[in-house]
């Protein structure tokens, strides 16, 4: 089972797609990238997956529970946060 699994996430900005069926499953000790050029909407989807930005469609489990209304705050507390941090 995956720590981590993103299911179809979308991300609209008016008429602006940023993210559209994004997927993927990181397992727990997994490290994955996301690579693109400038404006793909790789900083989106981190914030997608954190909670700093809401999703406009799709899911978000962690550790198999889903925290895709979860606020960010309580994301962080529960391991899910930027990398930076």
């Amino acid at each position: 089972m995956a720590l981590l699994e993103a299911t179809g996430i979308a991300k609209r900005f008016g008429h602006v797609v940023t993210a559209r069926e994004v997927s993927f499953e990181v397992s727990a000790g997994e490290a994955i990238g996301v690579v693109g050029p400038n404006g793909a909407g790789k900083s989106t989807l981190l914030n997608l997956v954190t909670g700093a930005l809401p999703v406009d469609g799709g899911r978000i489990l962690y550790d198999g529970q889903d925290v895709t209304r979860t606020p960010a705050a309580r994301r962080s507390a529960a391991g899910i946060g930027p990398p930076f941090v």
